[in-house]
């Protein structure tokens, strides 16, 4: 099994996410419940743009109170951690 990193993006460029993947042969798995943010670079559509394959946006394992409205509640867990323990048979994933 592969390597599971953990990458905020607060603070960072998405040229750092990019060569970080790249030079990790990595996955770039956002977690986030909703890809969205007012910096376009930020938003699921920007990482796709950037990373291209080297994406993937996994709802189940994001935050439905990601709004503040609540505890952190984990949208569907028994469905996301095996989908990252598949990905991690293929390939490094960094968890954004």
């Amino acid at each position: 099994m592969n390597t599971l990193y953990t990458l905020g993006y607060t603070g960072t460029q998405p040229e750092h996410i990019l060569s970080a993947a790249q030079q990790l042969g990595a996955l770039v798995l956002d977690c986030r419940y909703s890809p969205r943010s007012r910096a376009v670079q930020w938003t699921g559509a920007g990482f796709r743009r950037l990373l291209g394959e080297s994406y993937q946006h996994m709802p189940s394992l994001g935050n439905i109170n990601y709004q503040g409205d609540g505890p952190i509640l984990i949208n569907k867990p028994s469905e996301g951690v095996p989908q990252v323990q598949k990905l991690l048979q293929e390939q490094p994933v960094i968890l954004l």
